[in-house]
């Protein structure tokens, strides 16, 4: 049985959550699988230390989500949460990106332990059916997303602008067939720009930052080709994934939170959706 456990405390009555686009996780469980499939149970607590009062529905939603299932991919089989080692109900919400996230009100005082524990099914490789299709996506007939308007997808507090950006991506587009062979020109693309990958557990920085300073972790690739995306019209997505290590100790502290990962190193990577067709794009993998 494999097992993966996360850890956020929180040190004073402030709040604290991590800063990172947390869309979603790419992990497994225990318990019968399907064959051709890994499993592992993902354990993730949130820890208050002092204070009292309400707690507040962005600790849910910022921390706590739960694995998406992807068609072919991943499947969520159960999930239970726990406040101070009972389990209790909850209700899900969805955030404003389509993430779920358990939510039940709670007072507290002092000392609290909020865990959430779930149980996935993810394929290998060599079964996961839709990546023999991917190939044949075609673009899609209407285009439905765009660039958020925030400051984080558009940031132009640097020399390389939204235009530029734009005018990339109409030119990748305009060489491409299909979603697919536009992700792998993307890639390409960057790796003549000289961009290169470098690990890190930093955040995330935005699509012109990660052009401008050509290098960046697996967050910064999939965030600059989700971007691209958008720009095209094609809804996409940046997965929080966790990879499996059982030798993994991933730890980051700060006065009022810290954060440990063990079992597991923090990954990130793209998904794109085509008529209700999701599909990872994984350029750091």
């Amino acid at each position: 049985m494999a097992v993966v456990n996360m850890v956020l405390k929180q040190r004073n009555r402030t709040v604290i959550y991590l800063g990172i686009i947390f869309l979603g996780l790419s992990i497994s469980i225990a318990g019968a699988a399907p064959i051709g499939s890994n499993t592992y149970i993902i354990r993730t607590s949130y820890i208050v230390n002092g204070g009292s009062g309400q707690l507040p529905l962005e600790v849910f939603s910022h921390n706590l989500h739960l694995v998406p299932s992807l068609p072919g991919f991943q499947e969520r089989v159960s999930a239970k949460l726990y406040v101070n080692s009972r389990e209790v109900n909850f209700s899900i919400g969805i955030d404003e990106e389509g993430n779920e996230y358990p939510f039940v009100s709670l007072s507290y005082a002092g000392r609290l332990n909020i865990t959430l524990v779930q149980r996935v099914v993810v394929y290998l490789a060599s079964a996961r059916g839709f990546f023999k299709t991917a190939g044949n996506l075609p673009w899609p007939l209407r285009p439905e997303d765009e660039l958020p308007r925030n400051s984080f997808w558009r940031c132009n507090g640097t020399k390389i602008n939204l235009p530029y950006l734009e005018n990339v991506s109409k030119t990748l587009s305009m060489q491409s067939a299909s979603p697919i062979e536009y992700a792998e020109k993307i890639v390409s693309w960057l790796k003549n720009r000289g961009v290169k990958y470098e690990n890190s557990f930093g955040g995330v920085v935005c699509p012109s930052r990660f052009l401008e300073q050509a290098s960046g972790a697996c967050g910064d690739y999939a965030s600059f080709i989700a971007a691209l995306f958008k720009i095209r019209g094609v809804k996409s997505y940046v997965f929080y994934a966790l990879v499996y290590d059982a030798k993994a100790l991933v730890t980051s502290n700060s006065t009022n939170y810290s954060f440990v990962t063990r079992g597991a190193y923090p990954h990130m990577f793209t998904v794109i959706d085509i008529d209700g067709k999701r599909v990872p794009i994984d350029a750091t993998a």
